[in-house]
């Protein structure tokens, strides 16, 4: 026999009991919020992506049944969106949703500008990669090249800071960036979060406003891109119960 079939049919079967279960649920629901910015949909979503997930998880068993549930959860919520994209091209009042997804993108602008006035480089993106985004602590260390400790850490200041940010949030609004450079370089990490371009987005922080070359060259690259995915999120406004953001649900928790 192959040896790397024989490696995987010795594999453990790995069954989650009711805690492991919870803690599953858990990011599961938490990854649905941000992927579909509403309490409905990621609620339907976590639903569904349970009964897709059920038999495999506790029938087969999984060796890493988070990665299986999140994987399972961005092809469903795809295949939604498109579906919906579908129907709405056929609506003629498609060009409301058109005006919620652009007020949407405004207001993400305005809280990454907030989070990176507050945060380092490397507590902003664990904090969007875990909370906003969704990866695990393991999967941010990847992306990010460096220990679970370290983005254990960076996330515990990040959630420390949270508290002010969202007093400055309440107290002062949301703010508008009069600097040209700073204006593009926040609409480049904005682009790149709706896009899920998450290698851009890392990029981007890591090589801070002062490069502003390479904010110019994202939006130029990125622009077709992010008007087809302000398409596709205006059908969620249009079909969810509000058009909040996971970074506003966030910073109003």
């Amino acid at each position: 026999m192959n040896g790397w079939i024989q490696a995987e049919l010795e594999k453990p079967v790995v069954q989650p009991d009711e805690e492991t279960t919870k803690l599953l649920d858990a990011a599961l629901r938490r990854y649905c919020m941000a992927i579909t910015a509403s309490r409905q949909e990621a609620e339907d979503l976590a639903q569904e992506t349970w009964l897709k997930a059920i038999g495999k998880i506790y029938g087969e068993g999984h060796a890493n049944a988070e990665a299986y549930l999140l994987r399972i959860a961005r092809t469903t919520w795809v295949d939604r969106v498109r579906r919906k994209a579908r129907i709405t091209r056929l609506e003629p009042d498609s060009h409301v949703a058109d005006v919620r997804a652009e007020d949407d993108f405004v207001e993400i602008e305005a809280v990454l500008q907030v989070l990176q006035k507050h945060l380092s480089p490397l507590q902003l993106l664990v904090f969007v990669l875990r909370e906003a985004m969704g990866y695990s602590i393991d999967a941010a260390a990847s992306l990010l090249q460096t220990s679970t400790g370290a983005v254990k850490a960076a996330l515990h200041r990040a959630r420390r800071s949270v508290s002010a940010i969202r007093k400055e949030l309440l107290n002062e609004g949301l703010p508008e960036s009069k600097e040209e450079g700073m204006k593009l370089y926040i609409r480049s990490l904005a682009a790149a979060y709706q896009l899920n371009d998450v290698q851009t987005l890392i990029s981007l922080v890591q090589h801070d406003a002062s490069h502003a070359a390479i904010a110019v060259g994202v939006m130029q690259n990125k622009a077709l891109q992010l008007q087809q995915a302000r398409q596709e999120q205006a059908v969620l406004q249009l079909t969810g119960p509000g058009s909040v953001d996971s970074f506003s649900l966030m910073m109003a928790a």
